[in-house]
């Protein structure tokens, strides 16, 4: 780990700014009381690390629990999605 990698939560909470500079170029480690305790990174690293990747599926490769939870989706409510 490289010391540009590391920001303490005081740095964090006084110059958020500055720390959260460079999320391009990797994440960075929060340390509380020389005790790593979070990982700032990139949304976009973030979202590639959560996202799934899709592929089409023929309608063979469709099970019926795959059409059920597709309907239960559909029935969420609009309020429970954030607008990004």
């Amino acid at each position: 780990m490289l010391k540009q990698q590391v920001v303490s939560v005081t740095d964090l909470r006084t110059k958020t700014k500055a720390s959260l500079t460079g999320l391009k170029n990797g994440p960075k480690f929060v340390f509380s009381n020389n005790s790593p305790v979070a990982v700032l990174m990139d949304v976009d690293e973030y979202e590639s690390l959560i996202r799934p990747d899709l592929y089409e599926l023929s309608m063979d490769e469709v099970t019926d629990d795959m059409l059920k939870k597709a309907e239960d989706v559909k029935n969420i409510p609009n309020e429970e999605f954030v607008d990004l």
